[in-house]
């Protein structure tokens, strides 16, 4: 009759991952919470979990947060990071449940508000949305969507950087708000050239491309400068169907308004901030 559940979040043995792959049928993920929201849909139609806040946007959970569309949902509460005092990990609990014909609520913890929706607005294009209002749908009505692709380093670490070098790597603290780029002492790190030649950054140096700090709402873009690559704290913007960088302004990411609808799609999170293939597809051009 009802499944009520906090279902461990961790990756699932290695051994064990294709196995459990395939009786879900799911495809992206290696996370035992996906494949046990997968198996609950078999056994009931009111189902009540917590889960950790990124199933709503993170692309590892597309696949089941679709198959999740097909239930109402009567509440949805964010509990941000204040209850799980020895895991540091942000939380929601959500109630499905078949044929609930009222709206659905979402209580925030961290904002202490309420928000009553109807069924379905908050599954949006990419993502669950459930700080999405009417300011968010004016807002977004704006602008043209999926126009970048992206790139960030997951190679370039401290073991490889120095306080001198041939290559400066910059870091999200170099980038201000006017899109300027700043040397701050004591901060700046370089790489020798030699050090790149393995590094998939490398085929970026000198390309002129659109950089923006990963893990911040306090959103920014500048145009990678010569002799320069950025290491994972920014992501490298690739413009998509022949978008001419010269004709998008970048001022425009450092302004409150999209920062402001930034944090909705990213449902004001702390942490699972940055940029990803989901959130990517949000980072429009007017």
């Amino acid at each position: 009759d009802l499944i009520v559940s906090n279902p461990p979040f961790a990756d699932a043995i290695k051994t064990n991952v294709d196995k459990y792959k395939k009786i879900t049928k799911l495809s992206k993920t290696k996370n035992l919470f996906a494949f046990f929201l997968a198996k609950f849909l078999d056994l009931s139609q009111e189902i009540i979990v917590i889960l950790p806040k990124n199933f709503l946007m993170a692309t590892e959970y597309d696949e089941i947060r679709e198959r999740y569309q097909a239930l109402d949902i009567v509440k949805i509460v964010d509990f941000g990071v204040k209850y799980f005092k020895k895991v540091f990990v942000e939380i929601v609990s959500i109630h499905f449940k078949k044929k609930h014909n009222a709206n659905l609520i979402v209580e925030s913890r961290l904002y202490n508000k309420t928000y009553n929706h109807p069924q379905n607005y908050i599954f949006h294009d990419k993502s669950w949305l459930i700080y999405r209002d009417a300011w968010f749908d004016d807002y977004i009505s704006n602008l043209e969507l999926d126009v970048f692709t992206f790139f960030r380093d997951r190679q370039i670490t401290n073991k490889y950087l120095s306080d001198t070098g041939k290559v400066r790597v910059l870091r999200s603290k170099n980038i201000l708000d006017n899109g300027d780029i700043i040397n701050i002492s004591g901060y700046d790190k370089y790489i020798d050239e030699d050090n790149l030649n393995n590094f998939a950054v490398l085929k970026y140096i000198n390309s002129r491309c659109i950089i923006m700090p990963n893990f911040t709402y306090n959103t920014r873009a500048s145009i990678l400068p010569d002799n320069c690559v950025p290491n994972g704290s920014i992501a490298i913007l690739l413009p998509k169907n022949n978008q001419i960088i010269a004709n998008i302004d970048l001022s425009y990411y450092a302004t409150v308004d999209f920062r402001k609808y930034y944090a909705i799609v990213k449902n004001n999170s702390k942490f699972t901030i940055n940029i990803d293939k989901n959130s990517i597809y949000y980072i429009g051009v007017l």
